[in-house]
């Protein structure tokens, strides 16, 4: 039986070459230059491989992604037709992701209403204020009448990254008192435009729990 080779490799062995394809090896690597075996290594949009992958580069240019969010950024490159060898590629911390803890129990960036007990009606309002004051947070406004408490915006940048928290509350009722807070939590990824981010900073998630078991 007669086999027909293509056109192309026929052209390439008549010139006394055959083409074959490049290999490329992408290693997403840490700060310490271990491997980041969890990190997603696509392709041209097409998810590869999970820590070193091997790559087939041919004779067009390839676009590059390797996503190991949410602790380190999304990393984007080109790869030239026919590039071959070992990439290591380092990937940068996500530093607000590292200073951060998970909201395990829903409670920021939304308010908390809370009963306050005949045993501390008394000093309610002395347990809000000191717990907040061991965080170092600038109180804006403050009127003990009202309940009505707003810290100054605490930040912290990296670069074009930011994040800031603050806590804001107000009575709801008097009799019974209620009295209702927040823990807001924004952050920045062009030092411009902040949005409500989904973790906190640990001291300060601690508060809402001293608030809510010491006045409830």
């Amino acid at each position: 039986m007669q086999y027909l080779l293509p056109y192309s490799i026929l052209l390439a062995l008549g010139s006394g070459c055959m083409f074959l394809p490049s290999k490329a090896t992408i290693t997403p690597i840490d700060s310490r230059g271990s491997e980041v075996s969890r990190a997603t290594v696509s392709a041209n949009g097409r998810p590869m491989g999970q820590g070193t992958t091997q790559l087939t580069t041919n004779s067009d240019e390839m676009s590059v992604t390797i996503d190991a969010r949410p602790e380190y950024f999304v990393e984007t490159f080109s790869l030239k037709a026919n590039d071959k060898g070992n990439y290591r590629v380092p990937l940068r911390r996500d530093e607000i992701y590292a200073l951060t803890i998970q909201d395990a129990n829903q409670v920021m960036n939304r308010w908390i209403t809370l009963n306050i007990a005949e045993t501390s009606s008394n000093e309610w309002w002395s347990v809000i204020i000191n717990a907040i004051g061991t965080q170092d947070m600038e109180m804006e406004l403050m009127d003990e009448k009202s309940g009505f408490i707003r810290t100054a915006w605490k930040a912290r940048s990296f670069g074009q990254h930011g994040i800031r928290r603050r806590f804001v509350g107000n009575k709801v009722t008097v009799a019974p008192l209620t009295w209702r807070f927040k823990y807001q939590v924004e952050r920045t990824n062009n030092g411009r435009d902040w949005v409500p981010y989904d973790r906190g900073l640990k001291n300060e998630l601690d508060i809402i729990s001293e608030i809510r078991a010491r006045i409830n």
